[in-house]
């Protein structure tokens, strides 16, 4: 793959300082059920999430200016300067946005109750209700592209589909990450496609 030295350098430059903190906490869920294929039915109670938007078109430089605006936040840029940690994972979707159409949204999760006010618009924080999400786990090398994430999901939906959970799930999904959303070497990453509310007992 093509890569300028600009673009190059910048991602190792990039890599050297985001995140530099150790990570804060892991999002907590209870396990519902498992499937075969590797299939997990999990449950996420309402969270807190600082989230950004960034054009797909953008590229690489669009998912770094993302990750950055995050760092900034962590890094004190925030109504009450304060500093802290990291939490995981971080999750990619793909939503729309009026006339612009498909954007995509950076998030991790914090989990004070109340966040720090962003500086800055282009960061906000949202209330994510509770959800059900069937989870498949996978590893992950380097900048994960919006059509790798796309093809996951695919594949995701056809295992779904052999197990018969196809009329449970919905068209939501998230590609959930467990380290930097540029990194060389191998890490965890999760596809989640919501599911329809389960009933369990």
């Amino acid at each position: 793959m093509y890569c300028s030295n600009k673009a190059s350098h910048f991602q190792i430059s990039f890599q050297s300082i985001l995140f530099a903190s150790s990570q804060r906490g892991i999002l907590s869920y209870n396990v519902i059920k498992k499937f075969p294929r590797g299939i997990e039915l999990r449950r996420y109670s309402p969270s807190n999430w600082v989230s950004t938007y960034g054009r797909s078109e953008q590229g690489d430089f669009g998912r770094i200016a993302m990750a950055m605006r995050l760092r900034d936040y962590i890094s004190g840029n925030n109504a009450e300067r304060e500093k802290f940690d990291m939490s995981f994972p971080m999750t990619h979707s793909l939503v729309s946005n009026g006339s612009t159409g498909k954007v995509t949204k950076l998030s991790f999760p914090f989990a004070e109750d109340e966040p720090p006010r962003p500086n800055i618009s282009q960061v906000f924080i949202e209330r994510r209700p509770g959800m059900d999400v069937f989870v498949k786990s996978l590893t992950v090398t380097g900048m994960v592209r919006r059509e790798d994430m796309l093809d996951h999901m695919a594949r995701f939906r056809r295992n779904l589909d052999r197990v018969g959970l196809t009329a449970k799930a919905t068209d939501k999904f998230y590609f959930a990450g467990y380290g930097l959303p540029i990194q060389f070497g191998p890490r965890k990453a999760e596809i989640w496609i919501v599911s329809k509310p389960w009933q369990t007992g």
